[in-house]
């Protein structure tokens, strides 16, 4: 017996009971991913090959199953002219990551979402509108340590009052505002 439940397919065996699973795409399904000259940064190609490739492995029982979808995967980013050897170490890098997961047991996987959550608490978010010609996150990163938390003759971020930190912070926004 098969049922299709969102994006995956499940057969449940009438003699033994077994349950395997399998991923299910809609056959008029265009794969219409991010063509490799669009102005996206360059992390949204990474998150989505890791991302389906998790979705791949968890949702196949069968192995047979995972490596055809991986290689209708990579294919389609192929047909949309993304380069053979830009994908492979991104897809070589994404299937180990999935098979580490899978591999983690479910009490790891929730200590380290739990570890993640509480250094997300102590980080400092900067949005900024993407474009293939601004500076790099790193030069970016390198700024605003060298401007707001070690600025030349001043003392350093660890060392000056939460007021005088927001003040620091205040006045370098006016300047970069656009």
């Amino acid at each position: 017996m098969n049922a299709v439940f969102l994006d995956m397919t499940v057969k449940i065996d009438t003699t033994d009971g077994s349950i395997t699973t399998s991923l299910y795409e809609k056959p008029m399904a265009l794969f219409l991913f991010i063509p490799p000259h669009s102005a996206h940064p360059p992390g949204i190609l990474v998150g989505h090959i890791y991302g389906n490739l998790l979705r791949i492995f968890r949702l196949n029982s069968n192995e047979d199953d995972i490596i055809q979808d991986t290689l209708s995967f990579f294919d389609r980013f192929l047909v949309r002219g993304h380069k053979s050897e830009v994908l492979t170490p991104l897809f070589l890098k994404g299937i180990e990551n999935a098979r580490k997961y899978i591999a983690t047991s479910n009490a790891t996987r929730l200590k380290m979402k739990e570890q993640k959550l509480e250094e997300a608490t102590r980080r400092l978010y900067l949005h900024i509108e993407y474009h293939p010609q601004n500076p790099s996150s790193s030069k970016i990163q390198q700024l605003f340590d060298n401007i707001v938390l070690n600025p030349p003759g001043e003392k350093p971020w660890h060392c000056i009052s939460p007021s005088t930190k927001l003040r620091r912070i205040l006045l370098l926004s006016k300047h970069f505002k656009a």
